[in-house]
């Protein structure tokens, strides 16, 4: 008797594949009727993933060193859980992921491989001399896997696709999709406005976020505007190397203490309901973040710093702002513009509502990912036989 297929999702942290790929898993395994087996290490959300009926598989892998020998030694060993496995396919997210599961999916012999670019992150926006070499090496590795007939890289902007995919031949073996999917009815606007104007940023601690940015132009805003509340929803990320530490962080409150750092949140369409504006001010290199969609489902204005993964979901004039990245003053001027209006307020949640259903909801993204999935042949029914 044949089986069904089976698919592997390998991300960094099992946090990533609980918030922002559950709905794929949940709709592999729903409507594909694949088994569903996830990568990661381990971390909080595995029981909670497994008790989705996925099949975890246990990785290690250092989130910090930019020294590629650890990440061979870990694709070796994820090459050998993935022959116990045999998958049909594996889709790989995040780029050290993506060079540890596609040498590890090769050695295998897994005849699918998906890789999901969502943003170059600190690697591709900084130009710390340590960086140049490794980034020359990923962007090597990324044109070996663009031609290999069964691999398909998946990008959230033209930008990315562009930055590591230069020729039409290898842009062949790339597909774009805007975003990891939201859910629009999870994520909903407020029946009523907000008592007071509340202002969210909502990211990872990480110092290329724009933290001390969304900071400095708080004390601008607050002298003008003594009402306006901000908020900061996020934790500590230790296994980035660019995270805040705790000590930092208390020092930050300790210096702006007109803002409230909330910490990680389960309750974030709560919070996007109670806020007037969500922001970003991310010199990071961001596919296209994730908060901005979820606060543009709100139906909130944003304002962002300007980037290339910022361009699709904010669109100037007509649902936010763009401002200079590293710039606390232009963020606090493009605030205080929209503070100062409310019906432009209002009308930019409207449009960033209608851009997020329009391009970005969560079933345009499932339907696109299947469609990559389909064009490797993936869900076939599965050779292997039940013993």
């Amino acid at each position: 008797m044949q089986i069904s297929p089976r698919i592997v999702l390998f991300a960094n942290t099992d946090w990533y594949l609980f918030n922002f790929r559950l709905a794929l898993a949940r709709h592999i395994r729903d409507e594909l009727e694949a088994q569903v087996f996830v990568a990661c290490p381990d971390g909080p959300y595995r029981a909670t993933l497994e008790s989705e009926g996925f099949q975890w598989i246990p990785v290690r892998m250092g989130r910090q060193s930019l020294n590629p020998a650890p990440d061979l030694i870990a694709a070796v060993k994820f090459g050998r859980a993935l022959r116990r496995v045999q998958p049909d396919l594996v889709h790989n997210f995040t780029l050290k992921s993506i060079l540890i599961g596609s040498l590890g999916a090769r050695l295998a012999g897994v005849p699918r491989i998906v890789n999901a670019v969502t943003g170059l992150g600190s690697l591709f926006s900084t130009s710390k001399a340590s960086y140049a070499v490794p980034r020359l090496l990923l962007t090597g590795f990324f044109r070996w896997t663009f031609r290999s007939p069964r691999i398909r890289t998946i990008f959230q902007n033209q930008q990315d696709l562009l930055r590591l995919a230069s020729s039409p031949r290898h842009q062949a073996a790339c597909r774009l999709i805007p975003g990891s999917g939201v859910d629009p009815v999870r994520f909903s606007p407020a029946a009523t406005p907000p008592a007071r104007p509340v202002l969210i940023l909502a990211s990872r601690l990480l110092k290329d976020k724009g933290i001390q940015d969304f900071c400095e132009a708080a004390t601008r805003i607050k002298a003008e505007l003594p009402d306006t509340a901000f908020w900061v929803a996020g934790s500590i990320d230790t296994g980035s190397p660019g995270s805040f530490s705790a000590d930092e962080i208390e020092t930050l409150k300790a210096q702006y203490p007109m803002v409230d750092f909330l910490g990680h949140r389960e309750d974030m369409p709560d919070l996007y309901r109670q806020a007037a504006i969500a922001v970003l001010p991310s010199r990071y290199g961001e596919g296209v973040p994730r908060s901005l969609l979820e606060a543009a489902a709100s139906g909130l204005p944003l304002v962002a710093a300007d980037g290339d993964g910022v361009v699709p979901i904010v669109q100037e004039g007509r649902n936010g702002h763009r401002v200079p990245p590293g710039n606390p003053a232009a963020l606090a001027q493009a605030l205080l513009k929209l503070l100062n209006s409310p019906e432009t307020m209002t009308r930019f949640g409207r449009e960033s509502r209608a851009i997020l259903l329009a391009g970005f909801a969560q079933k345009r993204v499932l339907d696109a990912t299947i469609a990559v999935y389909g064009e490797l042949g993936f869900p076939a029914p599965s050779g292997r036989q039940e013993p």
